[in-house]
């Protein structure tokens, strides 16, 4: 059986190398992804070295910080009234 040139055959073998090269670039290719995902994670390991970050410090209490204050204390506010009232503030505000 002899092969015939033709343009069905030539466009088969056209599309088979199209799929064959296609999936080759998809399974060879850099994984863009697991790149960034590395570079990301040294990048975030600072974050987890006592020495660098202040959170791991803290909770390994290798720092200690001065109990907060309030820079500017109450003052003590007028009485409020109280409803309902009783019959010395009625007589009061009643002018009796």
């Amino acid at each position: 059986m002899r092969f015939r040139a033709t343009y069905q055959n030539f466009a088969l073998v056209g599309f088979a190398l199209m799929l064959i090269l296609g999936f080759g670039v998809l399974v060879w290719q850099k994984d863009v992804k697991l790149d960034v995902i590395s570079k990301d994670l040294v990048k975030d390991h600072s974050r987890f070295t006592p020495t660098e970050s202040i959170d791991v410090a803290q909770a390994m209490r290798l720092v200690t910080h001065d109990p907060p204050k309030m820079l500017a204390p109450p003052q003590a506010a007028p009485p409020m009234m109280v409803y309902p009232p009783s019959a010395e503030d009625l007589a009061r505000l009643s002018g009796l």
